[in-house]
């Protein structure tokens, strides 16, 4: 009898001894979930998820349940669910917003320079009217613009469009958009953020009279998962984007992207009477990423981008009854740059950074029987040394170099004879010329950030740079100020003279002047930021500055003749141009 209840006993634990287990993830990435609380009612038991997602609930009673998850920025999932169904589960929570590869930063830190506007990947990707561009987003910020038409330069505070500079990850290259301005040379997904520096910027940056636009490619990210991408179409264009683990230390990035707009092209000018496209302009690029943690102070970051923009046409009539503006037209532009970055902390208080940048640029430019064809190699260098002498002082001394080896083939009309008649291109003589130019850009700075006060922030800085095409040397000082009024007010200041050399067909012997000098500029900028959150993740920021920028020795087109070498012949430019550009720019 004895037995007998035992056995009962026995049976009547194990049917209610149900064990139910399962994981948690993400919709839409397939992230496990940590350290998440699931719940399963009516019984009120709960589970918290491992590192791995995984969760187990034991000696669970037979019969229907639901499970129950509440957690912050998703939304609640309620699934019925029975006993009857012994299989693990895969369960998965919505986040409530999306944005690919999303962070989101909260800090208060003060930026090494008060000049730099940055917006991070959550901001460009979600900024209206931006289509998610990085460099789109930067042309919504106040004193930024673009050149009208199709062209792909940017216009900062009123300067030219070449007075502008871009680079990625500190090393310049030849353009930032694609054909037209349509998307950014780098898909946007592999930029952590696009820095913008304006009038005041500091002297790390230089040969750039307007200001820079940097874009600062991000570390592949496999915390979560050692491999995850996408892939995307749309009317434009398509592209994927993979990146995962090598290892412990050691991950990759690749994206890539491939236009065909001209097939919509195509289609829309197939009955034109006067345009008709032989090849459909398109683009593409491509972005590998690379980092190694080498060692616990060494970080080794190589980026490569790799970028093609083409179209070719025929005009079938002439354009404004110029009977030479017809017949085909091919431009393509492409380049390639290889930027291998080393980071090494010697210690707290020192910090060693050092990179370099191989490139290739290929520019032609075909119009019937004239032509430019530009071929460039480029190497750039820099290298930045960071002592912090105490809490109150930090100063960098660093290089930055670049040398450009170029041949230039090309055949163009002369548009201007002696006495400054522009002539139309039919009526014009044609000037053919092979130039093999060397051009070496070479820059030492040095800045410092001085606490003086709680209040008060001084940050003097000198630039040497040289220029090999003009044979100059300049001595540039830039001084910037800061104003800590309250722990949300900071009040800033700042000026400096800036350089850069002339166009490189501006100051060519065979096409240009060789006795032309380098442009110039000076800076000022006063301005303030009021951050209404106070130390909260959301609420309002305020911005605003005036800006004022005087430009000297502008090189000008000429139609003056000047004796060289005992001989007269064409000036062609000179450095009589001047100008000013001034401002006030607020954001909220």
């Amino acid at each position: 009898m004895r037995s007998l209840r035992f056995l009962i006993l026995i049976f009547a634990s194990s049917s209610w001894a149900v064990n139910i287990e399962g994981t948690l993830f993400e919709r839409g990435t397939r992230i496990p979930l940590k350290e998440i609380n699931i719940y399963i009612l009516p019984y009120k038991l709960k589970a918290v998820t491992d590192s791995q997602g995984h969760f187990v609930f034991e000696n669970l009673p037979e019969g229907d349940f639901q499970f129950v998850v509440t957690q912050s920025n998703y939304q609640k999932l309620e699934r019925d669910d029975s006993t009857q169904n012994l299989r693990p589960r895969k369960l998965y929570l919505e986040k409530e917003n999306y944005s690919t590869f999303e962070t989101t930063i909260v800090d208060s830190k003060q930026k090494r320079d008060d000049s730099r506007k940055s917006l991070s990947q959550a901001e460009f990707l979600n900024l209206p009217g931006s289509g998610g561009d990085p460099v789109k987003a930067v042309q919504n910020l106040p004193g930024v613009n673009r050149v009208s038409g199709f062209s792909s330069s940017v216009v900062i505070q009123g300067s030219a469009p070449q007075d502008t500079k871009y680079d990625l990850d500190g090393h310049e290259i030849p353009l930032v958009f694609h054909f037209g301005g349509l998307t950014s040379v780098v898909m946007p997904e592999a930029i952590e953020r696009v820095d913008y520096f304006s009038a005041g910027y500091g002297s790390e940056y230089s040969r750039a009279m307007g200001g820079v636009i940097s874009l600062r490619t991000r570390d592949p990210e496999v915390k979560d998962r050692d491999r995850k991408g996408f892939f995307f179409v749309d009317t434009l264009k398509s592209g994927a984007l993979i990146e995962g683990k090598i290892n412990d230390h050691s991950s990759y990035l690749i994206s890539g992207r491939y236009s065909y707009v001209g097939i919509f092209l195509k289609a829309a000018l197939k009955d034109s009477d006067s345009l008709n496209l032989t090849a459909a302009p398109d683009f593409a690029d491509l972005t590998l990423i690379y980092k190694n943690k080498i060692g616990e102070n060494d970080d080794l970051k190589i980026d490569f981008l790799a970028s093609r923009d083409t179209l070719s046409f025929v005009l079938k009539e002439p354009i404004k009854d110029d009977p030479s503006v017809r017949g085909s037209f091919r431009d393509e532009t492409s380049f390639m740059r290889l930027v291998p970055q080393w980071k090494h902390q010697i210690d707290p208080d020192r910090l060693l950074r050092s990179s370099v940048g191989l490139g290739q640029d290929t520019v032609l430019v075909d119009i019937g029987d004239q032509y430019l064809n530009i071929n460039s190699q480029s190497l750039s260098l820099r290298a930045e040394y960071e002592q912090k002498f105490s809490s109150t002082w930090i100063s960098q001394f660093g290089t930055d170099n670049t040398f450009y080896q170029s041949k230039v083939d090309l055949k163009l009309p002369n548009f201007i004879n002696s006495g400054g008649v522009t002539n139309p291109l039919s009526s014009s003589s044609s000037r053919q010329v092979s130039l093999r130019t060397q051009t070496n850009n070479f820059g030492l700075y040095n800045r410092h950030e001085v606490q003086i006060t709680p209040e008060w922030t001084i940050l003097p800085a000198l630039r040497l740079d040289q220029f090999s095409q003009t044979h100059e040397t300049f001595l540039s000082p830039r001084l910037a100020l800061r104003y800590k009024w309250s722990e949300s007010l900071l009040l800033k200041a700042a000026s400096g003279l800036y350089v850069q050399p002339p166009q490189p067909q501006e100051a060519a012997a065979d096409f240009g002047n060789p006795d032309i000098r380098s442009p110039s500029s000076v800076h000022f900028t006063l301005g303030f930021e009021k951050d209404f959150r106070e130390g909260r993740s959301d609420g309002f920021q305020w911005s605003g500055a005036f800006f004022r920028r005087d430009f000297k020795n502008l090189v000008i087109s000429s139609s003056d003749s000047v004796v060289r070498n005992g001989v007269s012949t064409a000036e062609v430019y000179n450095n009589k141009g001047g100008g000013l550009a001034q401002g006030i720019e607020t954001q909220i």
